[in-house]
């Protein structure tokens, strides 16, 4: 596609703009560092993920979840690589989060059933308020972290660890997230917000962070893929990522 007139030429554009060449100049950057192997290995990863055949109806949301959580690691790239560091965050969260459901709601007791128990309350959600509140108290925080926990202890450990990084860093709103980007006004003059940290300490970890939440959510999906991971040798993979630093 041809650049369209004025491309860049308004504070619009011209912030995609940064934020694209950002990327490229991060790629290009860490191109023979092991980080971008690994960035490249948890993307193949889940796309070999996503196209398992799945066992219908019984994970008829499983593939949803996978993709989705996908969707928010491949996010996170896009905006840690572009500098957007307490932005990135969220989607870092979400990509540990769609996994944290998906073996949840997979591990119900009646998942064999035609309509299971935990599919039901996240299905009518949005159907009335008191639909709402059960959701909401089914599908806590605390409840998806503590079943993993019954699951695979370590594991858990390991994406809460991960969960309460993206909080401090920018999933919400905090001080500490807001300080690594902005500079307070003071009395000699007004402060300032950089949008854009590429190729910072900040956007370092960012990028770190995406690569450990991925293959956290990658080793929560094997708890319910086991033989699928196995045949397609993911299990295999996963910890010579985890070891590059």
């Amino acid at each position: 596609m041809n650049t369209p007139p004025g491309w860049g030429e308004d504070p619009l554009s011209k912030f995609l703009v940064d934020a694209h060449h950002n990327c490229m100049a991060s790629f290009a950057n860490y191109a023979r560092l092991p980080v971008m192997a690994a960035l490249k290995e948890v993307d193949a990863c889940f796309r070999d993920v996503v196209g398992f055949s799945f066992n219908l109806p019984k994970e008829l949301f499983l593939p949803i979840l996978i993709g989705r959580c996908h969707a928010a690691y491949l996010s996170s790239i896009q905006l840690s690589l572009a500098g957007q560091v307490p932005e990135a965050y969220p989607s870092i969260r979400l990509c540990v989060e769609n996994a944290l459901y998906a073996v949840f709601i997979q591990d119900d007791s009646i998942i064999d059933a035609d309509i299971p128990e935990r599919w039901r309350i996240w299905l009518e959600r949005d159907e009335s308020e008191m639909a709402e509140k059960t959701c909401r108290a089914t599908f806590t925080h605390a409840k998806v972290r503590d079943h993993l926990v019954t699951r695979d202890g370590g594991l858990g450990e390991r994406a809460e660890m991960l969960y309460q990084r993206t909080i401090k860093y920018g999933a919400h709103p905090n001080f500490y997230a807001q300080a690594q980007a902005s500079e307070l006004p003071s009395e000699k003059g007004g402060g300032s917000v950089q949008y854009l940290l590429p190729n910072t300490d900040a956007s370092k970890l960012c990028i770190q962070t995406s690569v450990e939440a991925g293959t956290c959510a990658l080793r929560i999906f094997g708890l319910i893929l086991e033989e699928r991971y196995e045949e397609a040798g993911i299990h295999a993979r996963i910890p010579k990522i985890e070891y590059t630093k």
